[in-house]
């Protein structure tokens, strides 16, 4: 996909269809999102798209079905991760760590029943201890990787990646949710579309308009591609010089 073939595929759709929501190419871009996470992990995992960042942290933490769940939020992080848990339950606020601006293990000593763990500038996150300790302590997490794109956990619980115009993988303005339950990626997918998936069935009536549209899937799709063949030269260039 070029910028060129971006557009001209929409247009097409659009005046053949009119898709306005999870139409052909947003379905595509899903399931070639889907088999590039299956490289990564070696798992089957369940992509969500949302319009931005601070969406997908909120789609996440709404995907738990906990109804005014107490969310614990790191002081070091951007003020859209706050805010997108305010709306989601009781918020709780705790200083991170100096040495790497994350939260303390004992934030799992809280009495949060989600835990937003933020990785600071994209830097890496240890998650393997983290989930021990989680699941030692019965607590739920949700991960803000907002600039860490690339780093895909083992983990059970939604990572939230920002595909922000300030990003290496960038859309101008979207995120994706990597889930490794569908049922949970189902509950935000239809969360995203204000908690209607199908015909005109509204369910909790306290869903959004997070969605991305045809337009933002196809430059999600170019994305991927121009980001797959970058890393494929990249790959060329180090075997040439060993």
């Amino acid at each position: 996909f070029s910028m060129t073939e971006v557009t001209r595929q929409f247009f097409k759709h659009h005046h053949e269809h009119a898709w306005t929501n999870f139409g052909p190419v947003h379905e595509r871009a899903i399931e070639e999102y889907a088999s590039f996470l299956f490289l990564k992990t070696g798992k089957v995992k369940h992509p969500v798209f949302a319009v931005n960042g601070t969406a997908a942290i909120e789609l996440a933490i709404r995907s738990f079905n906990i109804q005014n769940p107490k969310i614990l939020v790191p002081a070091f992080t951007h003020v859209g991760t706050l805010n997108a848990a305010k709306r989601c339950g009781q918020v709780k606020v705790m200083n991170c760590l100096e040495s790497d601006w994350q939260l303390p293990l004992e934030a799992f000593d809280t009495d949060a029943d989600i835990i937003v763990w933020v990785s600071p500038f994209g830097q890496f996150v240890g998650t393997a201890l983290i989930e021990a300790v989680a699941r030692s302590k019965n607590k739920k997490i949700v991960y803000d990787f907002a600039g860490a794109w690339g780093q895909f956990p083992a983990t059970e619980w939604p990572v939230c990646y920002s595909f922000h115009a300030t990003k290496n993988w960038n859309c101008g303005e979207g995120a994706l949710i990597m889930f490794d339950a569908s049922s949970q990626a189902e509950k935000a997918r239809k969360l995203s579309n204000f908690d209607v998936l199908a015909g005109r069935e509204v369910g909790s009536y306290n869903g959004y308009n997070f969605k991305i549209d045809e337009l933002r899937s196809a430059v999600f799709l170019s994305v991927l591609h121009q980001g797959m063949e970058e890393f494929q030269e990249r790959v060329a260039r180090h075997r040439s010089t060993l």
